[in-house]
Order: structure tokens, then C-alpha cells, then sequence
């Protein structure tokens, strides 16, 4: 008999065949040594297996529980820092600054007067555009009445959001 049967011998062993494959498996193993042989090495891994199964011990409880209490601490992204910590990389930042300062001053003084011109500029405008307000008074009413019904509708629709928000 020629043909082998490896793959039905896992089967075999765990009683999954029908009769005629069980037959079929017996009858080949009466005359292959080659397959009695594997039947056996599976016997005894499945033995020795069997058996690494039982000696392990199943933890208890506590040890489920210890085991998810490290999980969490070493998982969680508030861990308080420590205080030392805390103030060397305060003054780490600081010295960078510090140096950023110090190497780019020129710079920095350029980015200041340039944002402060800015500020001048946009109160500059602002000015101009109150005197032209105040001096055509019912335009000057005019905005004064849109922007305190602008005011009441985004009052209003922030307490309706609000209400909406805890009914939820």
C-alpha cells in the first residue's frame, strides 16, 4: 500500500473519523511501519502535551488584578512628574530660550517693532474709523443697534446650545 496516511492520523488519534476512514487508517497501519511509527510519536506528543497542559497553574484573582493595576500605571498619560524633573526642564527651557534670544536678538528686535507697528497701525484705523462714526451720529446708532442685536442672537444661541448639550 503506497499511500500514506499522514494526514488522517491527527484525526485518528482525536476520534474525528468516520468508519470507513477510521477502517481505511487501522488497515494501513497494519501494514505500514512508517505510519504506526508517526502514530506513535503523535500518541506521545500528544501525551506529553496533555500533560504541560495540566501542570500549569492557573493564577488566581489577585494576580488578574495586580497584573491590570500595572497595565493602567504604566499606560496612564497623568503620571504625576516629579519635582525635580519638573525644575530641570524648566530651566533647560528657559537656558533655550535664553539662547534663542541671545543668538537671534536682532532678530527678535525686528519681529517686535515690525508687530508693534502692526498694533500702531490697526489702532490708527480703528481710531479714524470711530471718528467717522461719531461724526455721522445715525451711522454711529445704526452699528451700535446691529452690534447689540448681534450680541443678544450669540447670547441666546450659546444658552440654547447649552440647554441642547445637557439634555444629552
Amino acid at each position: 500500500m503506497n499511500d500514506h496516511v499522514h494526514e488522517l492520523l491527527s484525526a485518528f488519534i482525536d476520534g474525528e473519523l468516520n468508519e470507513e476512514e477510521r477502517k481505511k487508517v487501522v488497515d494501513h497501519l497494519a501494514e505500514c511501519r512508517q505510519c504506526s511509527n508517526e502514530l506513535k510519536e503523535l500518541q506521545w506528543l500528544k501525551g506529553e502535551l496533555f500533560a504541560a497542559y495540566h501542570s500549569i497553574e492557573i493564577p488566581n484573582v489577585q494576580f488578574e488584578h495586580s497584573v491590570v493595576k500595572k497595565i493602567k500605571k504604566i499606560s496612564s498619560p497623568h503620571q504625576p512628574m516629579n519635582r525635580y524633573v519638573r525644575w530641570t526642564m524648566s530651566f533647560i527651557a528657559l537656558l533655550m530660550a535664553a539662547f534663542i534670544v541671545f543668538k537671534m536678538g536682532t532678530v527678535f528686535y525686528i519681529g517686535i517693532t515690525l508687530a508693534a507697528s502692526f498694533v500702531h497701525i490697526g489702532l490708527s484705523v480703528l481710531h479714524a474709523l470711530a471718528t467717522v462714526l461719531s461724526s455721522i451720529p445715525l451711522l454711529f446708532l445704526a452699528c451700535l443697534i446691529i452690534s447689540i442685536v448681534i450680541l443678544g442672537i450669540s447670547i441666546w444661541a450659546i444658552q440654547y446650545l447649552l440647554r441642547v448639550k445637557s439634555l444629552d
